[in-house]
């Protein structure tokens, strides 16, 4: 095989976080912003959002076991405050929060994830996400097995961690999981800012709030992979990329390759390649 056969990266991404200062707009807080005060929490929220011209996609998610599983019965509030046209001081200073839904946004029960895997039968992250989410909120599940705390939390761990990535995999599962959700009713040119809150008890769970601010100037576009290396080896090509230049965009990647000069590809990988990382080892920037 000659290093000339071309090759692309297409990926599966969360959605980007791009604010306003990135797109050239700025703005003062809003009045009716209240920022969290606590000075420790539970678990925090992450939220991202992405504009593709017409409509909205927002994507949250938990980063504690614990947060994750309070979060799947309480729900989470999605909430939008506009801020006008650039240099809007007036639409700032009379900003306030609206609601996306008339409740808290939560997890599909056990018939609607039945309905969705009926609806989508190849999508097999609906169902992963569907079964980790119940299995968690079993009551057998949610006590701690013969005391055993440590098998408990690494099991919680694990549940979380398939469920959030079947999310990062899927629309339909994220949404399915109260991960993620859509705003149309947006105006072209305006900036907004969202957060992201769940209304759970704090004597269980602390959780924090979740921010993004976001300019409908123009549709956001995502960048390409960067393929830095390509090495020719006996009977195989290794590409590389840089982890650190990828890993806050990209959650998986599908590897393509042509064989006549970019006019068709084929894809390579049979799954979605994931690079996981053991926090256990050294980090390493490639």
């Amino acid at each position: 095989m000659s290093t000339k056969a071309l090759f692309s990266i297409l990926c599966t991404s969360l959605c980007m976080d791009v604010s306003m200062a990135q797109s050239g707009q700025n703005a003062p807080p809003a009045k009716s912003i209240a920022i969290d005060t606590v000075d420790h929490f539970d678990a925090h929220l992450t939220l991202r959002a992405h504009y593709d011209g017409s409509t909205v996609r927002l994507r949250w998610a938990p980063d504690a076991p614990s947060g994750w599983l309070n979060a799947n019965v309480q729900g989470y509030h999605v909430e939008r405050l506009d801020l006008g046209l650039e240099g809007d001081s007036a639409a700032v200073a009379n900003a306030a929060f609206i609601a996306l839904a008339p409740t808290a946004l939560k997890p599909l029960d056990i018939p609607g994830w039945r309905a969705l895997h009926d609806q989508l039968p190849t999508d097999n992250y609906v169902m992963v996400a569907g079964e980790m989410i119940h299995e968690a909120l079993q009551p057998e599940n949610m006590g701690l097995k013969n005391g055993d705390f440590l098998g408990s939390s690494n099991t919680f761990q694990e549940r979380m961690g398939f469920a959030l990535l079947s999310a990062d995999m899927s629309w339909p599962a994220a949404k399915g999981s109260a991960l993620g959700t859509e705003d149309p009713a947006v105006v072209m040119g305006h900036g907004y800012l969202y957060r992201v809150w769940c209304a759970a008890n704090p004597a269980v769970v602390r959780m924090d709030t979740a921010y993004v601010v976001l300019s409908t100037a123009k549709a956001q576009e995502i960048p390409r992979p960067i393929i830095t290396e390509v090495l020719e080896r006996d009977h195989t090509i290794v590409l590389n990329w840089p982890r650190s230049a990828h890993e806050k965009i990209y959650t998986a990647y599908d590897i393509e390759r042509s064989d006549d000069g970019g006019k068709t590809f084929f894809k390579v990988n049979k799954q979605p390649y994931i690079h996981f990382t053991n926090p256990d080892l050294p980090p390493r920037k490639d």
